[in-house]
């Protein structure tokens, strides 16, 4: 597994629906579960990032996939960053 550091910025959107937060937490953690992540660590933060997440995943293009789900959401922006390898999984996205 190789372990990774999110960072996240809250989107217009997202800071608009604050409430929303721990739900979508909550589900953003669920579905990395889905795909063999383990969120290690969340922080809130303050500064150029909203929130740093340390996380394990089973490869790059798991953590990528997920990173993609959050952002679809528009309520986040993740920026997940991992092992410098190559990243053939941008092949395989669906745009």
């Amino acid at each position: 597994m190789a372990t990774h550091i999110v960072l996240i910025n809250y989107t217009d959107q997202g800071m608009r629906n604050v409430k929303q937060i721990p739900k979508q937490r909550k589900d953003a953690f669920a579905a990395a579960e889905k795909l063999g992540i383990t969120v290690k660590e969340a922080y809130m933060t303050m500064g150029g990032f909203d929130v740093v997440l340390v996380a394990d995943s089973p490869s790059d293009e798991a953590m990528a996939a997920w990173s993609l789900s959050v952002g679809l959401r528009a309520t986040s922006a993740p920026n997940a960053c991992g092992p410098s390898r190559p990243m053939r999984w941008i092949k395989s996205l669906p745009v």
